[in-house]
């Protein structure tokens, strides 16, 4: 069944992915350690160092205790006393060890935080190289916040990851093989139920990071969506706080032109403010349009500097003549920017659309055209050009002027059935008033109230067979008739 009216915004659920291929992604990582394997070695003499020395701290630690606890029993029985000589000689060793041992723990962190922070630059670099080679159906499934997540917060874990992990391995293996050496030496049959407690804490282990791994990928990826939330709304929070105004709109539904020329003198004759205008060609409930052109002449005459932004709906893809067809064909308007709807020309549930901004305007160029996207809701990343591809081939696909026939053939249909219509000169809306939630559903009819009263409106397209318009008319003729209330 054809769509007549506008697809609904969608969503999706999808569950973090896993690593396709761990052992090649360990190994690409891995290539990149190769060019460092003196810095890796001296890492890994350091901290073997760093943990053998403070291993053996504690036992040297147990002589001291030895020798107190040795000293009390001779003093008790009268036979001598303390050795503090002993036990000063032995603290001095004790401290010395932990000076080395810390000072080999800060040479191994210094030498690794300088290849991880080296590596993690070179991946950004080969980061920022790809990303310009991607294709832009990535773009389209990705918002600004999901990739710049990827560039900053992926990559700093990874580099946190190089700097901490490498180096905990090394002294974890270093640390277990030390501290068996020295529990064999000081009680073999706690060493070997120590041994013994040691799979069933691995058991443990693999559970708990069989269960937490995935939490783990779930953080990273709402840690890209909250990126993109804060990204779009601290940037909007900047616009927001411009001086603005509402202009109210005829009973038409375009901008109360004359107003919106008081308005524009009184904020550049006395306080020397331009206007930045976001004006209508084609509203989304009537197809009305705004006096683009009349309110462009009357500012270029009295020389008001003004940005003009287009809200063209689907109309900015519309041409009066379909071999133009599409996109802002036959707008014939000079504008600094335009935003067009794509998902409305073929119903589809994914909300998708376009912004089309001049690379240069007002004399100045744009920074954000051809760079990273700096709009203060992202809009490049909803560029949706396979959509866009879909719209060029269904124009292309229909006959020439079928998009006027079927818009001539509503309006005969109408008029023949005597069902009560409006529409604007050249549109492709028809309003009429509200048929029953049922037949909404079913030619997935929006509605809307106005003035107290429900209406539908009815978009057509050159792609619709007539049999569906006739269909769609009689049904509506046939609610009319029974007087059908909602």
């Amino acid at each position: 069944m054809p769509s007549f009216g506008h697809g609904g915004p969608g969503g999706r659920n999808a569950a973090p992915e896993r690593a396709k291929d761990f052992g090649k992604t360990l190994k690409q990582l891995l290539s990149y350690l190769k060019d460092y394997k003196l810095a890796m070695f001296f890492v890994i003499v350091f901290a073997i160092g760093s943990t053998v020395l403070t291993i053996v701290g504690p036992k040297i630690l147990g002589n001291i205790t030895t020798e107190i606890f040795n000293g009390l029993m001779r003093k008790i029985s009268n036979t001598g006393g303390i050795d503090f000589a002993v036990i000063n000689h032995t603290a001095l060793i004790l401290v010395g060890l932990y000076i080395i041992s810390a000072l080999f723990s800060g040479i191994q962190g210094v030498i690794m935080a300088g290849v991880s922070n080296d590596i993690s630059y070179r991946l950004r670099n080969a980061l920022s190289e790809k990303i310009n080679k991607l294709p832009m159906k990535y773009f389209d499934t990705k918002t600004h916040g999901e990739v710049l997540s990827i560039v900053t917060n992926d990559i700093d874990t990874l580099s946190q990851a190089l700097n901490q992990s490498i180096t905990t391995i090394i002294t974890s293996i270093a640390t277990i093989i030390g501290i068996f050496i020295m529990m064999i030496s000081i009680n073999i049959p706690m060493t070997i139920a120590a041994v013994l407690i040691i799979p069933v804490c691995m058991l443990v282990l693999r559970i708990v990071v069989r269960r937490s791994q995935k939490y783990f990928a779930m953080q990273q990826d709402y840690l890209g969506h909250i990126n993109g939330h804060v990204e779009k709304f601290v940037k909007f929070d900047n616009v927001s706080k411009l001086d603005n105004c509402k202009i109210s709109s005829t009973s038409s539904g375009k901008i109360n032109t004359e107003k919106l020329i008081k308005e524009i003198r009184e904020n550049w004759y006395s306080k020397n403010k331009p206007a930045i205008l976001v004006l209508t060609w084609g509203t989304t409930k009537t197809g009305e349009k705004d006096d683009i052109k009349i309110i462009q002449e009357i500012l270029k005459k009295e020389k008001i500097p003004y940005y003009l932004h287009i809200d063209a709906a689907l109309y900015g893809g519309i041409p009066n003549n379909q071999d133009n067809a599409p996109i802002i064909s036959n707008l014939n308007i000079d504008f600094d920017s335009i935003a067009i709807s794509l998902h409305k020309y073929i119903g589809s549930p994914k909300v998708n659309g376009i912004i089309i901004a001049k690379k240069k305007t007002n004399h100045k160029y744009i920074d954000y055209i051809g760079q990273e996207d700096t709009t203060y809701l992202g809009s490049r990343d909803s560029l949706n050009f396979s959509v866009y591809q879909q719209i060029k081939e269904l124009f292309y696909r229909s006959k020439n002027n079928e998009y006027m026939e079927n818009i001539e053939y509503m309006e005969e249909l109408l008029k023949k059935m005597n069902i009560a219509y409006s529409k604007c000169e050249d549109g492709n809306i028809f309003v009429l008033d509200k048929v029953s939630d049922k037949l909404c559903e079913k030619y997935q009819l929006s509605s809307f109230e106005k003035n107290g009263k429900a209406y539908i409106h009815i978009v057509i397209f050159p792609y619709q067979k007539k049999e569906y318009i006739e269909r769609l008319v009689k049904e509506i003729y046939d609610e009319y008739n029974q007087k059908y209330i909602t």
